[in-house]
């Protein structure tokens, strides 16, 4: 595993707690106030850690990725009303749960409500590493 992803599970604050025990804000509609994101992964803390690395690492390189993240949880609150996006192409669910480490035998919304909260922290990991490469930056000049 990459420093990267051992810096995501280090964190200890109220955002990623270990990418353990993320709390989410009642007005998201999710069932309740706080949620143990590990218990729905493949390997735990762990899968909680890449599956954001991933997610960040797609947003920096691939510049049209947020409009097929948009679409997989379209799909997934579709797909909870009974319908299907595509008739061949596989569900949106099981993309989620095949690409982010998402354990099979979720419903399809406690999916939608995991790859949700993985958006969430790769946001908050993103807007980390800007804030520490603008801090860096400035001090490199600060120091020549």
């Amino acid at each position: 595993m990459s420093d990267w992803c051992d810096f995501i599970v280090a964190r200890d604050d109220h955002a990623y707690h270990q990418g353990l025990d993320v709390t989410v804000p009642k007005d998201n509609n999710f069932d309740n106030g706080s949620y143990d994101i590990s218990s729905c992964m493949t390997d735990g803390s762990t899968s909680v850690a890449m599956a954001v690395q991933k997610i960040v690492e797609q947003v920096q390189t691939i510049p049209t990725i947020n409009a097929r993240f948009l679409m997989l949880q379209r799909g997934i609150q579709v797909e909870q009303r009974g319908m299907r996006l595509t008739g061949k192409a596989p569900a949106c669910s099981a993309i989620v749960k095949r690409e982010f480490y998402v354990k099979k035998g979720l419903s399809k919304k406690k999916t939608g409500e995991v790859f949700s909260v993985l958006l969430t922290l790769a946001n908050m990991a993103l807007r980390d590493i800007e804030s520490f490469e603008i801090w860096y930056n400035n001090r490199v000049e600060w120091f020549e």
